[in-house]
């Protein structure tokens, strides 16, 4: 993700000239370590920082998993604050925030948590698997529930879904609940 609230994209434009289609490729960025219960983030603060690596002899699978069905119930949060900066930044306290960071470009993420009381994360994406931000900023920092596709990438676990499938829920997310 880029610095302040902004996504990464304006910073890979050096990288997009040498290279139209990042998709798949590997690089070497400098940049801003973000990390909370688990997952790390990289904030990018200098295109300069970013290098096209040679692919040749990857092992890394590129491609996700097979997706899953899945009902999941929680809240859509921005992962910059809620990883890193605010530590933890969700609810609706923190939503003028993280829809200003999601506008920006930053990737929403959902966050649900289990039976067992454990947190999950999912990269929101639509159906397609592409990006979408501005058609989440209604349900930013509310307690909802989606049916969405999973499936698994790269250490993260992505959540396809219908913007228009969301459900705001009156009850308080799960999320909201400790032992």
């Amino acid at each position: 993700m880029g610095f302040g609230k902004s996504g990464a994209l304006p910073y890979l434009s050096k990288a997009k000239e040498r290279k139209p289609n990042l998709n798949g490729q590997f690089m070497r960025i400098e940049g801003n370590l973000l990390y909370y219960n688990g997952k790390s983030l990289l904030q990018i603060t200098d295109e300069q920082q970013i290098d096209l690596l040679d692919n040749e002899g990857a092992e890394e699978e590129l491609y996700p998993s097979e997706a899953v069905k899945t009902e999941l119930e929680g809240e859509i949060i921005d992962p910059k604050c809620f990883f890193g900066v605010m530590k933890p930044g969700f609810g609706k306290i923190h939503r003028s925030c993280a829809s200003l960071c999601i506008a920006g470009g930053i990737p929403p993420v959902w966050l649900n948590r289990t039976d067992s009381g454990d947190e999950e994360y999912f990269l929101i994406t639509d159906l397609k698997g592409n990006a979408i931000h501005k058609d989440l900023l209604p349900y930013i920092g509310q307690a909802s529930k989606v049916e969405g596709n999973v499936s698994q990438k790269g250490g993260w676990s992505y959540l396809a879904l219908d913007v228009k499938k969301i459900e705001k829920v009156n009850d308080r997310a799960s999320i909201y609940e400790t032992e």
